[in-house]
């Protein structure tokens, strides 16, 4: 559990590092480009976080599902929200599909391969994420010639976090909550035993 908490606290992380980045340079930062980060983040954070609470609720995909579209959606819409309805309609339906994707995947998935599905999708997630950060810093560069560099903005830093985020996901182990001893015994299993009981009963 404590595993999957640290892979939702990256994405929480990320994801607010870039939505600060985008209001504050939202003047800088073109139409077409807010657009696309909104997309290129509501999709990413969706899938990443469907993962998680698929992994959370293996026994109610109906709310894992809904729980991971609503979170997809919520972080597309506040991505694009400084860019206009535009904006915020790539961002809500891009979420909307990546956490509906992401539950998805994780209902597919055998119960011995959740661990590296999880830290294989987190991966992915983070490397797009940096991909929309180094679009924005060029929007940036390319409309102002004198802008000076800040915290937010400075490639080498978020680069380091990735790469700090990549060791903590690989060195994190990620256990199911839904443990096959937690899980309750199949239905074939209690008729088994009530066979059983019958036939020594005969």
């Amino acid at each position: 559990m404590i595993g999957s908490w640290i892979v939702l606290g990256i994405n929480v992380f990320l994801m607010v590092w870039i939505v600060t980045f985008i209001i504050i340079h939202r003047d800088r930062i073109s139409r077409m480009a807010s657009m696309m980060a909104a997309m290129s983040l509501g999709m990413s954070i969706g899938l990443g976080v469907g993962t998680i609470v698929a992994n959370w609720f293996p026994e109610n995909f109906f709310m894992a599902t809904m729980i991971s579209m609503f979170i997809g959606a919520f972080v597309g819409a506040i991505a694009g929200i400084s860019s206009g309805l535009m904006a915020i309609m790539e961002g809500l339906l891009a979420g909307i599909m990546g956490g509906m994707m992401g539950a998805m995947l994780m209902v597919m998935i055998p119960l011995t391969y959740i661990e590296q599905a999880i830290k294989m999708i987190s991966i992915l997630c983070y490397s797009i994420i940096f991909l929309i950060f180094l679009m924005l810093r060029g929007e940036i560069d390319s409309s102002s010639s004198h802008f000076k560099a800040s915290v937010l903005t400075k490639p080498s830093l978020f680069f380091g976090v990735i790469v700090i985020c990549f060791l903590v996901i690989y060195q994190t182990p990620i256990s199911s909550k839904d443990n096959v001893s937690d899980h309750p015994q199949p239905l074939n299993g209690d008729h088994q035993h009530h066979m059983t009981g019958e036939n020594q009963n005969r």
